[in-house]
């Protein structure tokens, strides 16, 4: 495979029996939302692979590779509301084609290969009601999105969707199922229970102990932060530069010295750290009693994340913008 992605690509691996075997990965799935919408796309594309290959001996002479490109980019700009140029010119819209030609080449595809008709009957009944309805899992994320807009937090919407997927999923429901939830529906938050993980932050700038202060000044600067983590080569955390320090050491120094001065050299080694799944409560009581103001989050010696007051701030923030 080298560097080259493929949607079908072959795979070698050792089975659990301990044989090796060869497999074809097909990676062009959809995402879901729900484990049987995931079963109804593999079924409508496996059908439709060994239906067509029953109709056609070669299909590219019936639609080129140029239209057949610009039918994918369209299906993935446009949806529902695509026109395709199909086989042998025909141009016919996203809805007709999966009901009136795709879902009976399927259907034909997946008797071939002896399924049991009703799974075949259940998952192309679920491509339908899809089509039908016009919903897909984005489509319903948006509506709900859009319909609590202007009346909530934006964590508040995201802390809905997620919520109500993960009900719908264990209920085994299609997205075309799926309701569009309420405003009383939201998840009642338990600021107590907090975990550090669900505030911290997470795209955090770090530096090497060999850098120089200077590089280290820059950074901080530049990224408007006070509190810089310390990685070796091996990406171990293993201390905390902070913004204080460096200016402690430009009273003593001029700038020219910081040209001169590695970050192993001021950094803080051992310093107090948190691990991702810690309450935040014992993070807040940590950084209270030993005067601090940051705590860097690590995990397995490797840094994952920092909490800062501006962590805390932005969730305060939040708090007093729901309650």
């Amino acid at each position: 495979n080298s560097t080259i992605y493929r949607w079908n690509r072959p795979v070698y691996g050792i089975s659990s029996n301990g044989k090796p075997h060869l497999r074809i990965e097909a990676r062009m799935f959809p995402a879901g939302p729900s484990v049987v919408d995931e079963m109804a796309n593999a079924a409508l594309w496996l059908g439709l692979m060994v239906g067509y290959a029953g109709q056609y001996e070669d299909i590219t002479r019936h639609i080129g590779f140029a239209q057949a490109k610009e039918n994918f980019y369209g299906a993935a700009r446009g949806g529902m509301s695509k026109r395709f140029s199909w086989l042998d010119g025909e141009v016919v819209y996203a809805d007709k084609l999966i009901l009136n030609k795709l879902i009976p080449v399927a259907e034909e595809g997946l008797k071939k290969m002896k399924i049991d008709e009703a799974d075949i009957k259940r998952y192309m009944d679920v491509i339908r009601q899809r089509v039908k309805k016009s919903v897909t899992g984005a489509d319903w994320m948006l509506q709900v999105y859009n319909k609590f807009e202007d009346k909530a937090s934006k964590e508040e919407i995201l802390s809905l969707i997620t919520c109500h997927s993960i009900e719908n999923q264990k209920n085994d429901l299609p997205v075309h199922r799926w309701k569009i939830p309420d405003l009383k529906d939201l998840p009642h938050w338990h600021p107590s229970k907090f975990l550090v993980e669900e505030v911290m932050m997470t795209d955090v700038l770090s530096v090497h102990p060999y850098d120089i202060v200077e590089l280290a000044a820059d950074m901080l600067n530049w990224a408007k932060v006070r509190y810089i983590p310390v990685e070796n080569d091996q990406g171990e955390f293993v201390g905390l530069l902070t913004s204080r320090i460096i200016m402690r050491t430009l009273r003593k120094f001029n700038h020219k010295k910081l040209k001169d001065i590695q970050v192993q050299e001021l950094m803080i080694e051992n310093p107090f750290t948190v691990q991702p799944d810690q309450k935040l409560v014992d993070a807040m009581r940590i950084m209270e009693e030993n005067k601090i103001g940051c705590l860097p989050v690590v995990h397995r010696n490797k840094l994952v994340g920092l909490l800062t007051e501006t962590e805390f701030f932005q969730l305060s923030k939040r708090l007093f913008e729901r309650f």
